[in-house]
């Protein structure tokens, strides 16, 4: 028949389930069940260590081989029924839910394939990788595309860069600290670090970061090693800025050029008050001016902040500590101009408040235009 030996119902065990095989030398075919337990022991599982106990149960899935150069490569397919994703939105996913996955595998020659994966309505993408001489260890990608979206009208073909990463993002909401902790202190190989995107455009409904809420969001972002670079518009800012990821020896940093930044509502006291009681090295040093600094609608005028973190004599206890230092927060307006510069200490001791020592000087052109700017606020201060 040209297809050469075939053989039927082939018995297996592999990724932690039972496999049945097909075929024969032209095309093989099979049916089997993953779990969260074989996924977490596959060598080319990307990202193992971060999912561990994030992915739990088994699923079963479909999948056929075309060796042959021209082929349909190898297809993978499941509705994910029966794993359980515990994984930031869009990816999360109770047990019962069907979620469909498709990946393709297409051979271009015999140092190059293609990878396809779609996943539901909401993600799409698609890679073309440099193949490790070594099977057993995987692949690089050259370039490549992402789609990720909240509605599928925006999931639409993927045109593919002449190198690096594209990532297309058009979401309802997405919460960047969920992401942080699962991707932050990641030590990614090569191949893992490869298919993190160097160029996205975004649009969310709602981005929440570093606990806030921010609306009708856009952003242009490239990556060159660890530094980000964007532009961002949104309801509440816009300007140009970096973030610089944490590092093993570095902790985070934090560039603001901002024409505007409002911070909306009462809320803020709260989420500053919740930031206060994190540890000082948590939190990216920030280097920060906005032109049109506004907070519960009172116009406080341009804003410059610049702080690090460093280690240096505990002066609430003896020995090093880690420090949130204020080197210069400046709020100047026709009114009134504000210089103050201070540090933030943990305590050693958990009965003990960590505590802010702040230097200040308050410098007012005109105090009746001042209380004015503030409003009852600026009124009650000066009464108590």
């Amino acid at each position: 028949s040209g297809t050469g030996f075939q053989f039927n119902n082939v018995q297996a065990n592999l990724l932690g389930g039972a496999i049945a095989l097909s075929g024969n030398t032209q095309k093989i075919s099979g049916t089997g069940t993953v779990s969260a337990e074989g996924l977490s022991t596959w060598p080319l599982m990307p990202l193992r260590a971060q999912l561990v106990g994030r992915i739990k149960g088994k699923a079963p899935y479909s999948f056929s081989v075309e060796p042959r150069l021209g082929g349909a490569g190898l297809v993978i397919e499941s509705t994910l029924v029966g794993m359980q994703l515990d994984l930031p939105a869009p990816l999360d996913k109770p047990a019962a839910t069907t979620m469909p996955l498709r990946v393709q595998q297409v051979k271009i020659n015999a140092t190059q394939d293609r990878l396809l994966m779609s996943l539901a309505h909401f993600i799409k993408a698609e890679f073309v990788r440099n193949l490790n001489p070594d099977i057993t260890k995987p692949a690089v990608v050259q370039r490549g595309s992402i789609a990720v979206a909240s509605s599928p009208n925006y999931v639409q073909e993927l045109a593919l860069p002449e190198q690096g990463v594209n990532a297309m993002l058009h979401m309802d909401f997405l919460d960047t600290s969920s992401w942080t902790t699962l991707l932050g202190n990641a030590n990614n190989s090569n191949a893992e670090a490869s298919y993190i995107p160097t160029q996205i455009a975004a649009q969310f409904e709602t981005l929440r970061f570093a606990n806030r809420s921010f609306t009708q969001v856009v952003v242009g972002a490239s990556r060159v090693g660890r530094t980000w670079r964007l532009n961002a518009n949104a309801s509440d800012f816009n300007g140009y800025g970096e973030y610089r990821q944490t590092a093993s020896d570095q902790t985070g940093q934090v560039y603001l050029r901002l024409a505007k930044l409002i911070l909306p509502d009462a809320s803020s006291q709260t989420q500053i008050e919740q930031l206060l009681q994190s540890a000082p090295e948590r939190i990216p040093a920030l280097d920060v001016v906005a032109d049109e600094f506004e907070v519960i609608g009172k116009k406080v005028g341009r804003l410059e902040l610049l702080a690090v973190n460093q280690r240096s004599l505990g002066q609430l206890s003896g020995g090093l500590a880690q420090e949130w230092r204020v080197q210069k927060l400046n709020i100047n307006n026709s009114d009134a101009a504000l210089k103050a510069t201070g540090v933030w200490l943990p305590s050693s001791d958990s009965h003990t408040a960590r505590r802010v020592d702040m230097q200040f000087n308050l410098d007012i052109t005109d105090a009746g235009a001042l209380l004015d700017r503030f409003g009852e606020i600026g009124r009650a201060s000066c009464r108590e």
